[in-house]
């Protein structure tokens, strides 16, 4: 049984669509049981693979949530757009691109991923971040993550209990960081490594291990999509200009060798990592987050990827698809064809049509295929509060 609680913050009641499509999208999803943990780090490989949540944060600092919200797990990759936006804070986008592209490389996440000029692809696979996380001050490993867990406290939930490095998954990745070792070898040959290779790979470690929940993962994302403003806090945790380029790289680097058809099927800038976590922006509108353990090929969690991909479609997230809106369509034998023009659904031309729309008037399930987009207007979402599913 769903139980609906409003915790915090909440200036309007949620549209009775969003909550339904919320609840609709987290039980079809909680069905799949396709995927597995990460095997080859043992503290993630014994996870729990039914452990699963959704949460969302717009722009307002309303935040709602479903299922296990208040676990905590660590942020393993989602940590690298953060790594990145301190690297170009405290050198310079200059510097830190002479080192690290923009571009995605179409490889896994642990290939060494160095382009044609010599530098790592771009900073949301292992060798960029390794790179970046060099990059943050401190005369010692253990400063170097102080400087990114303060970072992430910033941005997470206000007040957040949970943001913390967790040891035992730090020393269960570095028991077994044979590849990144490889990586960093390779890096520091190459005069990539800025200071300590060691210690640079440790910053980098303990980054990945840096505890949250989907609570504050949701609110990281949206403080992204404010453009470095916590919604929840109103503290601008970096400068425009850098949210901004973290974003941008997110939407073509940060799903690994999926990119490609994430931006297709979700079109949502978003950062996954193997704890079973996924992150997604959209910018000027709301951040959301999903964790569920079991990964498909590409190291993203197969649950978050469907939950992802609904939201996407139920709520009118799709960045490049913004100013279109899901409509019902009406059936003629073998065919499906929009409405006529003043019947439900059809064109509207009262003075009203040209305002932004809310995707809660959408009635069309986001697990059917009974959809045409039209031209209406920019989508927009409506402020949401906490809500616990229990």
């Amino acid at each position: 049984m769903i139980h609906i609680q409003i915790a915090y913050n909440s200036s309007y009641p949620v549209p009775p669509y969003d909550k339904e499509s919320l609840i609709e999208i987290y039980h079809h999803v909680l069905k799949m049981d396709g995927g597995q943990t990460a095997q080859y780090i043992p503290q993630l490989a014994n996870a729990d693979p039914n452990q699963f949540a959704i949460a969302l944060c717009d722009l307002e600092g309303n935040v709602y949530s479903v299922g296990d919200s208040d676990r905590g797990f660590s942020i393993q990759s989602a940590c690298k757009p953060i790594l990145y936006g301190l690297a170009l804070k405290h050198h310079g986008a200059d510097h830190v691109h002479s080192k690290v592209g923009n571009e995605p490389s179409g490889k896994p996440f642990d290939d060494l991923s160095i382009d044609q000029y010599g530098k790592a692809y771009n900073p949301m696979v292992n060798a960029g971040a390794i790179i970046t996380a060099s990059m943050l001050p401190g005369a010692i490993a253990r400063d170097q993550y102080d400087v990114f867990e303060d970072t992430v406290r910033r941005m997470a939930l206000k007040d957040s209990k949970q943001v913390r490095m967790d040891s035992s998954v730090y020393d269960s990745e570095m028991n077994t960081n044979a590849r990144n070792s490889e990586i960093t070898e390779d890096l520091v040959n190459r005069n990539l490594v800025v200071g300590d290779p060691i210690g640079s790979l440790a910053a980098y470690t303990m980054a990945c291990s840096c505890s949250v929940n989907t609570l504050d993962a949701a609110v990281i994302a949206a403080t992204l999509a404010n453009r470095g403003t916590n919604p929840t806090t109103k503290e601008a945790c970096m400068t425009e200009i850098i949210a901004d380029q973290i974003v941008t790289v997110m939407m073509s680097c940060g799903m690994y060798n999926g990119a490609g058809k994430w931006i297709v099927d979700v079109g949502v800038p978003a950062k996954s990592g193997v704890s079973g976590g996924i992150m997604g922006v959209v910018p000027g509108v709301c951040g959301f987050a999903v964790f569920s353990p079991r990964l498909d090929e590409h190291g993203n969690s197969v649950r978050g990827v469907h939950v992802a991909q609904a939201l996407s479609e139920s709520l009118g997230l799709h960045v490049l698809k913004q100013g279109l809106k899901a409509v019902p369509t009406e059936k003629v034998g073998e065919k499906t064809r929009k409405p006529r023009r003043g019947s439900s659904g059809g064109e509207d031309k009262s003075p009203s049509a040209h305002k932004a729309r809310k995707p809660g008037n959408n009635s069309v399930s986001p697990f059917t295929n009974e959809q045409v987009w039209e031209n209406r207007g920019a989508v927009v979402l409506p402020a949401l509060p906490i809500v616990h599913a229990v």
